[in-house]
């Protein structure tokens, strides 16, 4: 395999020797040429530690894509690149992280006729594993550099390894001392509550001698009552029936007596129910109140990580709005102009037949000629990089085709009939048809 490569290698040099030597015949002007070299890139994907077969790869020159290649069976792939560029590659895999690596193939101009090799492996992750921190990604895996000599290797300078383990053992003793915590919060409460019911029954229980003590004193007060009207009773029986209204009175006095000191215990008893009811509750909420906030405080990776999910649904969100502001910013733009065509149309036909009506003979249409006019259409298209809008202009039976693509991280770009040009001259380019339709 080796001596195959060899071979190969020394056959690319040999033509391009003999395309330099031919180009010097030529082109009389040049005296010397320069061969510029290549770098053979040799990739492996893995997952699992296992060859990974179906993968792909696409490769950009800046944001032109180059190719796109799957890997074999053995999970290799290989391509051949230009010495003095930049190129990005990206990999997928279904069910797994989207990766990428940036190289940066360009050296000095006396370095350009090398041919070196590269060689590296891919490895990819489920999008559901737990130990990788998978937001590292969206930066590129490995970053390809000029060596200085006559060869290119990963830049020493780009950490990409650090923060991409997950300490689970950080999160295991985060959530052992949680644990501890809460287990404790709770055996404390257990504990007040115990108290709290101690000292109810206690003061119930002193609460209910109280009353038994009055009970007893107004029974006795009751049965002194009794005996004087008894005593009363013997000693005048004339005045008997007074006394036993006497008595009867005393009675009803006493029995309402009892009642008013029974409903005066029991709303005090009702009160002091209602105010140990509401400081449980206050408790309560203090204690969920700490509770939640030290949660917060121990879980403040998750809570980072939950925040960047929630921003970047929100930047998603807003781009997804911005691109359908755009559309119908530009369907409302070429309603705008046909309802304005039409009430040019409109009052050119009124003025037309009221000229025709003030005049005593038609003018001439000899030397008359319709000016053409543009026919513009506008489609939009969404890839998995890039957002494309095409317009398309018919004029005097030319056509001529606009497109714009905006990348996802921010790039954009401009063409006229796969032509690239710049902004101002695009949107100048445009504004005529606009104008004119």
């Amino acid at each position: 395999m080796k001596a195959l490569f060899a071979a190969k290698r020394i056959s690319i040099f040999l033509l391009r020797i003999k395309k330099a030597f031919v180009l010097s015949i030529l082109f009389l002007s040049f005296t010397t040429a320069t061969a510029q070299g290549d770098m053979r890139f040799f990739g492996t994907a893995t997952k699992d530690k296992k060859p990974l077969s179906g993968a792909v790869v696409t490769i950009y020159r800046g944001s032109e894509k180059i190719t796109e290649l799957t890997t074999g069976k053995n999970g290799k792939f290989k391509y051949l690149f230009d010495i003095g560029v930049e190129y990005k590659m990206t990999f997928s895999y279904p069910g797994c992280v989207n990766m990428f690596m940036m190289l940066n193939l360009k050296v000095p101009n006396d370095k350009m006729g090398i041919f070196p090799d590269y060689a590296t492996e891919v490895p990819f992750f489920e999008i559901t594993n737990t130990d990788i921190n998978l937001t590292k990604y969206k930066q590129p895996f490995a970053k390809v550099i000029f060596d200085g000599n006559l060869g290119f290797w990963d830049d020493p300078n780009y950490n990409f390894k650090e923060g991409l383990l997950i300490d689970k053992a950080l999160l295991a003793r985060l959530e052992a001392e949680k644990k501890a915590k809460l287990e404790a919060e709770a055996k404390a409460k257990s504990d007040a509550e115990a108290k709290l019911l101690a000292e109810r029954r206690a003061k119930e229980e002193q609460e209910r001698k109280a009353a038994e003590a009055q009970a007893r004193a107004d029974a006795e007060e009751l049965a002194r009552l009794k005996a004087e009207a008894e005593k009363q009773t013997n000693e005048k029986v004339k005045e008997s029936m007074e006394t036993e209204i006497i008595r009867l009175e005393r009675e009803k006095q006493a029995k309402a007596l009892l009642e008013k000191k029974n409903r005066e215990i029991k709303a005090k008893y009702e009160n002091d129910l209602l105010k140990m009811v509401a400081e449980n509750e206050r408790t309560a909420k203090v204690k969920e109140f700490a509770q939640q906030k030290d949660q917060a405080v121990t879980n403040t990776v998750i809570e980072t990580m939950r925040r960047k999910a929630e921003i970047k649904a929100k930047a998603d969100n807003l781009r997804e709005k911005e691109k359908e502001k755009a559309k119908q910013t530009l369907v409302n733009r070429q309603l705008q102009v046909r309802r304005i065509k039409g009430l040019v149309e409109a009052a050119a036909v009124a003025d037309r037949g009221i000229r025709i009506t003030t005049q005593k003979s038609l003018p001439g249409v000899k030397d008359f000629k319709l000016k053409p006019k543009p026919n513009v259409g506008v489609s939009t298209r969404e890839d998995l990089f890039k957002d494309v809008i095409i317009t398309t202009v018919t004029f005097e039976g030319e056509l001529d085709t606009y497109r714009q693509e905006t990348y996802f991280w921010g790039s954009r770009y401009y063409y006229k009939n796969d032509v690239e040009m710049d902004e101002k001259a695009y949107k100048e380019a445009l504004s005529v048809y606009v104008k004119n339709n």
